[in-house]
């Protein structure tokens, strides 16, 4: 039999899976009262001991815990993974969107206004509990929902969130100062967060719910991994950016209010362990990162729980209080450090028509064009055709609208006025997806991407034309893999936003040189933006002022 040694990754998978079990069997074996060992293994493979203490401590106490934390781990650390790919930013966790503080105000509503005689009347308490906690998290929800098919841009959903945050905040505040010492008193319990709060009783509902939560998150890995490039990659690669946002907030939405309106908000499992788990798997491609990090989150939050019960003498600590001793160093180090392993990406009027009279019948097409942003007009009057096997340089100083014209040949600006035709057919008219078939794009937009391979990088491209399942060291090689991943897409038209800037002269003309071969014998339409005119006038087979 031939021997097939195991990747890196799988034993990472595998040593992280071992102690995760071992942590789970701890928690079953080890708590705030000492149950012999013997006593254990009776119950959990007969159901019954001498002690019914024992059993009902066992089966119903411990056993509820364990999944819970095993659960919420898991959901906190996936939330915060997706939205620190989302909003680029490595600080990101669940609480950012105030999705956490919506399920904190609901339940200070009941436990403020109330105190426990709403709970008494209604019998189940903690129904009463998590229906205000989920109402909470839906309510701030609905509002990010809302924003997000108005907001785009995710720096601006960020700085909504943290505003409702300190909104919500507010309204605890007001709520404590008013309400009685029993409400207060529950409340902050309540707040110090609690595996053991999810009885037998309650489990099935909250296994329902989360399992809901992770597949809405594993849909979204293909997604994730084409926004690590920055948004207009993600366009360019067929992904619907506002429908993407609206459900990375349903999955992240969903997470953090079950896990809050169960267990309260538990802090710095979903900002630290994502950064853990790409440390471990030094990897950013969300195929492995994801699960991995499911696994990480449950492992985190099964070894709190243990450290939670380890003073014994019926004691147990709250959450909140062991789960800083992991988060911060790790924060701590993200931010010293500014991760070592970072790899940044940088890739980095009136025009004269060609014709007056475009025959848009070429594989793209600009007629009677007008460029700009909102109602600034940057050029006009843009008659132009190109076909298949040209190698096209817009020469032009800055400011002049080279970038301007690029992006609206690639879908991604409106033209103010005229057309843009991709074989044909209005460019406004088809999806990016539709798109992403026939035209790649290099930027000069900053993409920052931790751990992630040019292999990785290159299979980006291929995501148009897959289903689920699709280090740098200067900047030529940079540019020479933003190529690939376009060329990966199988496009007609390759689009480049100043693909030779910042290169030393060689380097230049090997660009130049790659991108005529790929028009002349891959019969390919190139265009792109420079500033070297010698090279353009040597090498394109039709140069366009701006």
């Amino acid at each position: 039999m031939k021997y097939i040694p195991l990747s890196s990754t799988t034993l990472k998978f595998a040593f992280t899976a071992m102690l995760l079990a071992v942590l789970f069997v701890l928690n079953l074996f080890v708590g705030s009262v000492n149950i012999p060992f013997d006593d254990v293994v009776s119950i959990l493979f007969t159901g019954r001991c001498n002690n019914e203490a024992f059993t009902f401590i066992v089966l119903h106490s411990r056993m509820p815990q364990a999944v819970t934390a095993l659960l919420c781990g898991g959901s906190l650390a996936v939330a915060g993974l997706m939205l620190q790919t989302t909003f680029h930013n490595h600080l990101a966790d669940p609480s950012i969107l105030g999705i956490s503080s919506g399920a904190s105000l609901g339940v200070a509503v009941v436990l403020l206004c109330f105190g426990g005689t709403t709970l008494a009347i209604v019998g189940k308490g903690w129904v009463v509990i998590i229906v205000a906690a989920l109402l909470g998290s839906m309510l701030v929800l609905g509002i990010l929902l809302m924003l997000a098919t108005f907001i785009t841009n995710e720096l601006l959903l960020l700085i909504v969130g943290i505003v409702i945050s300190f909104l919500t905040s507010s309204c605890i505040t007001l709520l404590n100062y008013f309400a009685n010492e029993q409400g207060v008193h529950s409340y902050i319990l309540w707040g110090m967060g609690s595996f053991g709060s999810v009885t037998t009783e309650q489990l099935p509902i909250f296994v329902v719910f989360t399992v809901v939560g992770w597949i809405l998150s594993v849909a979204l890995v293909k997604p994730l991994n084409a926004l690590l490039l920055g948004n207009n990659y993600a366009r360019n690669l067929g992904v619907n950016i506002k429908l993407t946002y609206q459900l990375l907030l349903v999955a992240t939405g969903l997470l953090t209010a079950v896990t809050t309106a169960f267990c309260g908000p538990i802090s710095f499992i979903g900002l630290a362990v994502p950064h853990l788990a790409r440390i471990a798997l030094r990897s950013s491609h969300h195929n492995t990162l994801l699960p991995f990090t499911l696994l990480c989150g449950s492992m985190v939050a099964l070894l709190c729980n243990f450290l939670c019960v380890l003073p014994g003498k019926g004691t147990t600590l709250p959450v909140n209080a062991v789960t800083p001793i992991i988060g911060v160093p790790v924060i701590l180090y993200v931010i010293l450090s500014g991760y070592r392993n970072r790899i940044s990406l940088s890739f980095g009027r009136k025009i004269s028509p060609s014709s007056t009279n475009v025959n848009h019948a070429g594989i793209l097409s600009a007629v009677n064009l007008t460029i700009g942003y909102g109602k600034k007009v940057v050029a006009s009057d843009i008659n132009l055709r190109f076909e298949k096997g040209e190698l096209v340089c817009l020469l032009g100083r800055n400011g002049a609208g080279k970038s301007t014209l690029l992006r609206t040949l690639s879908g991604f600006l409106k033209p103010i006025k005229g057309s843009v035709f991709l074989k044909e057919t209005d460019i406004n008219k088809l999806s990016f997806r539709q798109i992403s078939k026939f035209i790649g794009v290099v930027l000069t937009d900053k993409v920052q991407v931790d751990n992630i391979t040019v292999e990785q990088v290159v299979s980006f491209g291929r995501q148009p034309h897959t289903g689920y399942f699709g280090r740098l060291s200067n900047r030529d090689e940079r540019q020479k893999t933003m190529i690939a991943k376009a060329l990966t897409q199988e496009c007609e038209v390759l689009i480049l936003d100043e693909p030779t800037a910042f290169l030393d002269e060689q380097s230049q003309l090997d660009i130049m040189l790659l991108l005529k071969h790929i028009a002349h014998n891959e019969h390919k339409l190139v265009i792109l933006s420079t500033h070297q005119s010698d090279l353009a006038n040597e090498h394109a087979d039709r140069i366009v002022k701006i």
